[in-house]
C-alpha cells in the first residue's frame, strides 16, 4: 500500500524579471515598486484525502454498480438533478424541469454554460445517448433495471425493440424530454443514480485503471488510478458552479482493512475514513468524540443462497434453519460492538409509509429459534449420510470477516456443518458471485439507489443482473409490475410490501443487519453531512488552513 500523500502540498510562485537573451533585446522594463515589495507569493493547494474502501470495478457511470465507484462518480460526474448535503433534491445540469399534468412527461431544460473537462457542452443528446447506451442488452448495464419506468425500457431490456425505441428524445441541444410509461414518484430521485449521467461521445466505453480517454462533467476530473492504492481526482476548470468548488484534489484510497484505515487516519494520512474498525468504537468515543459520525442510512447486510445449487436449491427448510440459528444481538453487541442494527426483513426503517416486512421470528427469544432451526435442519437433511459442506464468498472487509466467522461458528456448532468462510479483492468478488459453481452462500450489501422500497425489492427479480442468487418467482415479478403501474401511493406499497413478504416466507435470503455509517473525520473538514442515502460529495466540503 503507498504511503498517503503529504496533506497540504506548497507551491511556490517566483515572481522575477525576465533576463535578456542577447543585446539586441530591450532591457526588460523596471518593476513597480508598489506591486514587487512580496518577491513571492505562497498558494496552499487544499487536498481532500478520503478513504474509499475497495477499488471500484469500473469507473463508466453506465457500467458500475458497487458504491466504490459511485462515490468516485458522484465527483466525477453531474446529472440532471442533484443532491443538497442533506439529501433533498437540487437542480444539477438541468437548472429546471417539468412534469405533465398525467404525471409521464418530464421535460429538463440544461445550463448553456455546462461543460465537460474537455471545455465542449453538456448537450441533450448525451443524456440520451447515455441512457440509450445502458437499455442495451448488449451493454450489460448492471443498473439498467433503473430504466424500468422509462417508456419501452423493459421490451428494450428483453431484446424486443431496438434501444432508439426507449422514451427519451432531446427536443434541442438544450432541452431534454423523458417519457415514463407509468406516474413514478420516486423518478427525480432515480435520476440522481450514475447510470443517468451523461455520456461523453468520445467517452471508450469502459473506464478501467489507466484510461486513455476520461471526459467527465463534474466538480472534478480524473486524473489518475493506481489500482489497490489511490485515485485521484483534479478539479474541473470548466464546471458550471466551479466558483463552489473549495477543493483543488481529492484522493480516494481503496483501503479494504479497516484497522489499517483507522491506522492510516490516526497517522495523518486520512481526512475522512470509509468505515471504522467495530472493535475500536468505544476508544475513538473516549478519545476522538468529536470525530465520530455515525448515522443510520437506508442499507442492509444480508446472505444470499445459491438457489441453482445443492444443498439450498428447493431445501427452504434448510434454508430458514441457517438463518433461525444465528444470534444477531449477539454478532452485533459482541463482535460489532454495537455498530449495526439486527433485520429481519430486506428493506430498512425510514421510507416514509412503507411498513418493512419482518421474518416472524424476529418476536422469539433466541432460545425459540434454536428449537425450531434443529427441527427444521433434522427434517432438511433426513436421510443424509454426508455433512453439509458450505462454501461462503465475500468482499474483503475487517468488518464482514469477523461477522462471518462468528455466523459460521454458530452454523458448526449447531448443525455441524462445515463453512469454508473465503474472501477475494472486491473486484474479484463482483466476477466470482456471477458463477454459481463457485459458491452456495455469498454475503451481500445493499445500499439504496434511491429512497424507495423498490430499490431493495428490484435485487431480487428474475431477469435483473444483480440477482446472482437464481431466485425466479413470476408472481415476485408481477408485483413488482403492478406496483410500477399502480398511481395510488398507498396501494402501491401494499404491493411492494407483498413482495417483501414473499422474499421471507420463500427464505429467499439471510436477513442479518441494517447499515449504520460509522466514520472518522479530521476537525480541518467542514461541511461534513451525510445524506440517508450515505452519500457524500466533495463539493460541498472545504479544508480548514
Amino acid at each position: 500500500m503507498s504511503p498517503g500523500p503529504r496533506s497540504l502540498t506548497i507551491w511556490l510562485v517566483l515572481s522575477a524579471a525576465l533576463l535578456a537573451a542577447g543585446c539586441d533585446r530591450p532591457p526588460a522594463p523596471a518593476a513597480d515598486p508598489a506591486s514587487s515589495a512580496p518577491s513571492q507569493a505562497t498558494t496552499i493547494e487544499r487536498v481532500l484525502r478520503r478513504g474509499n474502501g475497495g477499488d471500484p470495478g469500473s469507473l463508466d457511470p453506465q457500467l458500475s454498480i458497487d458504491h466504490y465507484a459511485h462515490q468516485i462518480q458522484r465527483d466525477l460526474y453531474e446529472g440532471l438533478v442533484s443532491e443538497a448535503p442533506d439529501g433533498s433534491l437540487v437542480p444539477g445540469v438541468a437548472s429546471r424541469w417539468s412534469v405533465s399534468a398525467d404525471g409521464l412527461v418530464y421535460r429538463f431544460n440544461l445550463r448553456p454554460e455546462a461543460r465537460w473537462s474537455d471545455g465542449s457542452p453538456v448537450l441533450a443528446e448525451h443524456f440520451v445517448d447515455a441512457l440509450r447506451h445502458a437499455a442495451t442488452p448488449a451493454t450489460g448495464a448492471p443498473a439498467a433495471d433503473l430504466l424500468r419506468a422509462i417508456v419501452n425500457a423493459t421490451r428494450i431490456l428483453a431484446g424486443e425493440l431496438p434501444p432508439a425505441a426507449l422514451g427519451v428524445r432531446a427536443i434541442s441541444p438544450l432541452e431534454l424530454e423523458i417519457t415514463l410509461q407509468s406516474p413514478t414518484a420516486y423518478f427525480l430521485s432515480q435520476v440522481t443514480h450514475p447510470v443517468f449521467y451523461p455520456r461523453h461521445p468520445a467517452a471508450p466505453g469502459v473506464l478501467q485503471p489507466a484510461p486513455t480517454y476520461a471526459v467527465s462533467n463534474g466538480p472534478f476530473q480524473f486524473k489518475d488510478w493506481v489500482p489497490n492504492s489511490q485515485i485521484e481526482l483534479v478539479r474541473n476548470p470548466h464546471y458550471w458552479d466551479r466558483a463552489s468548488v473549495h477543493l483543488d484534489r481529492v484522493v480516494f484510497y481503496p483501503i479494504a482493512s479497516e484497522a489499517t484505515e483507522y491506522l492510516r487516519y490516526r497517522g495523518g494520512d486520512l481526512d475522512i475514513t470509509a468505515s471504522l474498525p467495530s472493535s475500536r468504537i468505544a476508544e475513538i468515543r473516549r478519545d476522538r468524540p468529536g470525530e465520530l459520525h455515525m448515522a443510520p442510512f437506508l442499507g442492509s447486510y444480508f446472505l444470499g443462497f445459491n438457489l441453482a445449487r445443492p444443498p439450498f436449491a428447493d431445501n427452504p427448510d434448510l434454508r430458514r434453519a441457517l438463518s433461525l440459528a444465528i444470534d444477531r444481538e449477539a454478532v452485533n453487541d459482541r463482535v460489532l460492538f454495537g455498530t449495526q442494527r439486527p433485520a429481519w426483513g430486506l428493506v430498512p426503517p425510514g421510507t416514509p409509509q412503507y411498513s418493512p416486512q419482518r421474518d416472524p421470528a424476529a418476536t422469539q427469544t433466541q432460545a425459540e429459534r434454536m428449537a425450531l432451526a434443529r427441527t427444521l435442519f433434522a427434517r432438511a437433511t433426513a436421510g443424509h449420510t454426508q455433512p453439509i459442506k458450505v462454501r461462503v464468498i465475500y468482499g474483503n472487509s475487517d468488518l464482514v470477516r469477523n461477522a462471518l466467522i462468528a455466523i459460521a461458528s454458530m452454523w458448526t456448532q449447531a448443525f455441524g456443518i462445515e463453512v469454508d468462510v473465503y474472501t477475494e479483492e472486491f473486484r474479484v468478488f463482483l466476477e466470482t458471485q456471477k458463477d454459481p459453481d463457485q459458491w452456495q452462500i455469498v454475503r451481500m450489501a445493499w445500499v439504496a439507489d434511491y429512497n424507495d422500497p423498490l430499490t431493495f425489492l428490484e435485487t431480487f427479480r428474475s431477469d435483473n443482473a444483480g440477482n446472482v442468487y437464481g431466485y425466479r418467482r413470476s408472481r415476485f415479478d408481477a408485483l413488482l409490475d403492478s406496483s410500477q403501474h399502480t398511481v395510488e401511493p398507498l396501494a402501491r406499497l401494499a404491493l411492494l410490501e407483498q413482495a417483501e413478504r414473499m422474499l421471507l416466507d420463500d427464505v429467499a435470503f439471510i436477513p442479518l443487519f441494517h447499515m449504520q455509517s460509522r466514520r472518522l473525520v479530521s476537525p480541518r473538514v467542514n461541511g461534513f453531512q451525510v445524506t440517508p442515502l450515505n452519500r457524500i460529495y466533495s463539493r460541498h466540503l472545504s479544508l480548514d488552513d
